[in-house]
């Protein structure tokens, strides 16, 4: 072997020699197949092939007022501000590991008087004399990366940035599913509202035949006291459902960071309860795909498994090359002069020998953190079907009432008009007639009552299938990229096969 040959192997050995032992430690978890969940029939019916919920899905409701409502809501919005500054927070975190990569360049300067020993190592003149000492120097290092510790430190700070921005994505999609479903309770509030100002201005009309009646000497006293008895009572509940329609006001107004005074302007909603809504074919593997928490969860893995590169990369041994040029002087009319010029440049080299437990430690924290990150991830992904499967069939529960509700309530009009027509012309008595009005006026309620349940559990489907999250902003295909060498799992399926870099 030639000699330059041997000192390379020899000094190749000895620097592997110095690498620090992990004592094996690795982590135990990956993450979960999602082709080994089973949808079950919710999610695995047939259903219409219509598109995916639009990012401003709720406009489908048909309300201005809504519109106007969620957008301030996102803008000001207490919670959501705070999903936002963590987002800034894990940027800046991302921008100063991306600093430790490469080149990294300091400038210091200094003036100082200083008295140096006589009896040191300066001889005299400088030793027992005091001096002014003047440096300006430009210090740079360069980081070689050898086993690429600083790339993956970067890679991690920025897969916890992208979590942070999906976890926003996701903060904003439960705002945004919130203001709806606090003004489907708005719109709820304000039509029972009204039914009970029917029911009151109904009642009344009943009393006043009743007086024509007992005027002619067809009906009781008695008779006519009981009809009265019950409008007190249908007052109260008016002025109960008031306050109803005034909390669902401040609620709005909070959701959207603002005092109570703004709910006050709130108009009466205009929501197209009976639009007919399309939804879309919801396979679990596509669904995954859809939900910004779940991917939010994904880039946890991913950035814990970056994580684990980086603290494995500080058991081998690292190389920096520094240099520092600049100007030095013991006096101030020399300091520019060309031969106070001073630099220096080197290797340096650090062994991780000593620190073996040192680092150990911190392996084992980062694989600890991989596999809650992966726990995490598994829950999300199971969380995401079940909701998911939860909306699905409130979805279809809330159709089939509101198909059976409109058909009471269509029955119900009938027998009412029948019995209010008998009770004018005194073919029947006040009693069919009240009964009648009640089970009117409880089919109306419950049909109320159902359209609100329609559109909330819309709002709840479109917040289960990810609230028009598009999955072509995450390149899937390469999240997953690092996260194999530790979990031995396959990438979970998608829609489409998209290429992309997980840094």
């Amino acid at each position: 072997m030639k000699p330059k040959a041997l000192i390379a192997a020899l000094c190749a050995s000895s620097l592997f020699a110095a690498c620090a032992d992990t004592g094996g430690i690795a982590p135990h978890r990956k993450p979960v197949e999602i082709s080994s969940l089973d949808g079950g029939r919710v999610l695995s019916a047939s259903l219409p092939a219509a598109g995916w919920p639009q990012e401003r899905w709720w406009t489908t409701f048909g309300d201005a007022q809504l519109d106007a409502l969620v957008a301030r809501a996102v803008a000001g919005n207490p919670s959501l501000k705070l999903a936002m500054d963590r987002v800034e927070q894990a940027r800046a975190a991302a921008e100063g590991a991306e600093s430790a990569i490469g080149w990294d360049q300091d400038i210091e300067a200094l003036s100082r008087r200083t008295h140096y020993s006589a009896n040191h190592i300066f001889p005299a003149p400088l030793g027992g004399g005091s001096f002014w000492e003047n440096q300006a120097n430009l210090k740079l290092r360069y980081a070689f990366d050898l086993w690429g510790g600083d790339r993956a430190a970067w890679d991690s700070a920025l897969g916890r940035e992208r979590a942070s921005e999906l976890e926003a994505r996701t903060a904003r999609l439960a705002l945004e599913s919130a203001v709806v479903r606090a003004y489907v309770n708005y719109a709820l509030a304000c039509e029972l509202h009204h039914e009970l100002q029917a029911e009151v201005e109904q009642r009344q009309q009943i009393i006043d035949i009743t007086l024509e009646l007992r005027a002619a000497g067809m009906v009781a006293e008695l008779q006519l006291s009981q009809v009265k008895a019950q409008l007190p009572l249908l007052k109260a509940r008016l002025d109960a459902s008031q306050s109803a329609i005034d909390r669902a006001r401040y609620a709005l107004a909070a959701l959207a960071g603002e005092g109570p005074g703004a709910g006050e302007s709130l108009k009466a909603p205009e929501l197209a309860l009976d639009r007919a809504i399309e939804l879309p074919q919801a396979a679990p593997a596509m669904l995954i795909g859809r939900r910004p928490d779940v991917v939010a969860h994904r880039w946890r893995v991913e950035a814990a498994s970056r994580g684990i590169d980086a603290v494995q990369a500080r058991f081998y041994p690292n190389v920096d090359l520094h240099a520092l040029i600049g100007l030095q002087s013991l006096s101030f009319n020399k300091f520019l002069l060309a031969d106070s010029a001073a630099w220096e440049v080197g290797p340096a080299v650090s062994l991780p020998i000593f620190r073996g437990d040192e680092l150990r430690a911190q392996l084992h924290g980062q694989t600890a953190a991989f596999d809650a990150a992966v726990d995490a991830y598994d829950a999300s992904v199971i969380a995401a079907l079940h909701e998911a499967a939860d909306a699905l069939s409130q979805r279809r529960s809330a159709e089939a009432q509101a198909q059976d509700t409109n058909e009471a309530v269509a029955a119900a009009q009938r027998a009412f008009d029948q019995a209010h027509a008998g009770f004018k012309a005194g073919l029947t008595g006040y009693l069919d007639v009240l009964q009648a009005q009640t089970a009117l006026f409880l089919a109306r309620e419950a049909l109320v009552r159902s359209s609100a349940q329609r559109l909330a559990s819309q709002a709840a489907l479109m917040q289960a299938l990810g609230g028009g999250f598009d999955p072509a902003e995450e390149p899937a295909g390469e999240v997953w990229s690092s996260v194999a060498k530790h979990a031995d799992a396959p990438p979970p399926a998608t829609e489409t096969t998209r290429n992309g870099s997980a840094s």
